[in-house]
């Protein structure tokens, strides 16, 4: 039941554990929330939530460790008794998890199980020896683990099911039009989505080695799992990625039902991506005589995108999959391609980095190039924006950080900004496309992209976008510096509405 506990999206968990509303209560719109302030007052609060129950169970016998999945279904019912058993009984989106991509028979039956379990603690207090008692004597369970309060906090904290759920309330709330709800069932749903794609990516054993670290760090994995969420804020990651999909996505007018249905799948699969095997010739020298021998490479931090897919890489994705995987903070980190992912495709999400194997001809397609990453929030405009807005992502009336620190950051554009472009495209900061040219000393090449950067300044300035250390490179180099600043007004096109 361990896999139960951290993909079920208990609204009670993610209410006590939610890291911004905390930092908000404790003001810490200026300054870091340690991770141990932070575990201390979900586990204080937890304790307060759950001491009528805990109070009731004897002290005897060996520690009864159900109340690792037990205590979320507990607090749940606590709180709403009837939506709760209602939801986990008929959700068929949380219920059906295990037939998505990847699954087979011993997953679906595995999953099954576990839910049955649970809506038969809901329903008549497992383990108990009356059947009609109910859930609320804690009697049906044994003593309570020393580190149970610990072990929840981390779970409300950095849980994948918890997580998910109150990524896609704060999404929802902008959708609805009012505040994130965490015991809707579309939110609920979309939250157990995430948390099982995610599932399929702690699984896998590259995953399974960097999360379990030095050998006997973590003798339990489910356990190493939470403190590398915990570790790596895997909220925060979730609030960011859900706050761009729907934009991404052409969700802005679906209803809520169907954007809760959409980011749910999307990050699932996302995260679910399989690897594909690629094929090389290993140069070997065998009796002074050079051989070659086929290598089999399997991948996930590195694909290709291409149209021409061989069989294998047709059988286990698409290129639109592999698409939506670099669009997400999930692997793969890298994607290489020919010129048929230079022009009207978008990698910005996660992305703001272009690595020019070889140079195009002209400055428009270097242009095309560059733009697959200078998008609509792209990632580095990102990185600007929360730099220097954080502090409105701990504004009490908002309920997406995110949608609260671009707030901001318009307001702060307003006056003689570009309008409709800052902070969406243009947003000033350390982050910034980066182009990454690997060329060899006193090669052609050098002077090529000289004349490339020269080009491509001049074309910027004709289409009315120029970037600016480009443009200041080539004006320097071409007139002086009193003739600048008028030639710049003159040539400059104005593309607001």
């Amino acid at each position: 039941m361990s896999t139960f506990a951290l993909i079920y999206p208990s609204p009670a968990l993610a209410e006590l554990g939610d890291p911004l509303a905390i930092a908000r209560v404790l003001g810490a719109a200026q300054e870091q929330l340690s991770q141990d302030d932070l575990l201390r007052e979900v586990s204080r609060r937890l304790a307060v939530a759950l001491r009528s129950l805990t109070q009731r169970v004897t002290m005897d016998g060996p520690e009864d460790a159900r109340w690792y999945w037990a205590a979320p279904l507990l607090l749940d019912r606590r709180r709403d008794r009837e939506g709760s058993e209602r939801w986990l009984a008929g959700s068929t989106a949380f219920r059906g998890l295990s037939h998505g991509a990847g699954a087979d028979d011993e997953d679906s039956s595995a999953w099954a199980l576990h839910v049955d379990l649970a809506q038969r603690m809901l329903r008549d207090g497992m383990g108990h020896s009356n059947a009609t008692a109910d859930l609320t004597d804690a009697r049906a369970l044994g003593r309570v683990p020393a580190d149970l309060m610990e072990t929840l906090a981390r779970l409300a904290i950095a849980g994948p099911g918890v997580c998910g759920l109150r990524a896609m309330a704060r999404v929802l709330a902008r959708v609805r039009g009012g505040k994130p709800d965490l015991w809707a069932g579309d939110a609920r749903d979309a939250g157990g989505r995430i948390a099982w794609g995610l599932r399929s990516l702690f699984n896998v054993p590259e995953v399974m080695a960097l999360v379990r670290g030095p050998v006997g760090e973590e003798a339990v994995y489910w356990r190493a799992v939470l403190a590398y969420g915990l570790d790596g804020n895997v909220q925060a990651m979730l609030d960011e990625y859900a706050h761009v999909l729907p934009e991404w996505l052409g969700l802005l007018d679906r209803d809520a039902e169907a954007v809760a249905q959409e980011i749910g799948t999307t990050i699932a699969e996302a995260a679910s991506v399989r690897s594909v095997n690629y094929g090389a010739d290993e140069l070997l020298i065998e009796n002074s005589r050079l051989e070659t021998k086929p290598l089999r490479l399997r991948v996930r931090f590195a694909m290709r995108f291409s149209v021409d897919q061989s069989d294998e890489e047709k059988k286990l994705q698409r290129s639109g999959a592999v698409r939506s995987a670099f669009n997400s903070p999930f692997w793969p980190f890298v994607l290489t391609s020919t010129s048929v992912g230079q022009e009207g495709l978008d990698f910005h999400q996660y992305c703001h980095a272009v690595v020019h194997w070889n140079l195009p001809a002209n400055p428009v397609d270097l242009e095309q190039r560059e733009g697959r990453v200078h998008r609509y929030k792209g990632h580095a405009i990102r990185k600007n924006v929360a730099l220097k807005n954080r502090a409105a992502a701990f504004m009490r009336r908002v309920g997406d950080p995110w949608a609260a620190m671009f707030e901001a950051a318009s307001r702060g554009v307003s006056r003689g900004g570009l309008k409709d472009i800052e902070p969406f495209w243009v947003y000033e900061g350390p982050a910034h496309i980066q182009r990454v040219v690997p060329l060899l000393p006193l090669s052609r090449e050098v002077e090529r992209l000289e004349r490339l950067k020269r080009s491509l300044a001049a074309y910027r300035m004709v289409i009315g976008q120029p970037r600016q250390e480009d443009l200041v490179a080539y004006l320097q180099r071409s007139v002086g510096e009193e003739e600048m600043e008028e030639l710049v007004q003159k040539l400059r096109v104005d593309l607001s509405p």
